[in-house]
């Protein structure tokens, strides 16, 4: 009996879907609709195989416009919105910091903005609130 419920147990449980994080929502439409944020785990075959959140900016037509080839590694985790300026913000848990990616005439361009809620740049720019996971204070 121990041994049917150790082998049917992962079984039932992967069919129940947790609840996402409102933080980890994927995919996530842009506030002007114009973009769709998906921030998959892949594996990267330049690194080893190893398993990666990619942070993956489509158009609304989810035609691939970005894809990011960052090492936020897949064991940690990775927290992400958009703001009202459709730009993506990413907190990363492994190391407390915080990028943000935003558009420009010829693609998207990476920013690391600080650590935690730290800012580390000269642009008067914060991330939204409720970017970071509730253990952040």
């Amino acid at each position: 009996m121990a041994l049917a419920l150790l082998i049917v147990f992962p079984l039932l449980a992967g069919c129940v879907q947790l609840p996402s994080k409102p933080n980890q929502r994927s995919p996530l439409v842009s506030p002007s609709g114009k973009y769709v944020l998906t921030v998959p785990l892949e594996q990267n075959p330049r690194r080893g195989n190893h398993t990666y959140w990619t942070v993956t900016i489509s158009d609304s037509e989810k035609e691939a416009l970005f894809k990011d080839d960052s090492d936020f590694v897949a064991l940690l985790n990775v927290y992400w919105c958009w703001d009202s300026e459709d730009r993506v913000w990413l907190f990363n848990s492994d190391t407390g910091t915080v990028y943000f990616w935003e558009k420009f005439d010829n693609g998207w361009r990476k920013v690391e903005w600080g650590y935690g809620k730290t800012k580390q740049i000269a642009r008067e720019i914060i991330p939204p609130k409720e970017l970071y996971p509730s253990y952040v204070k």
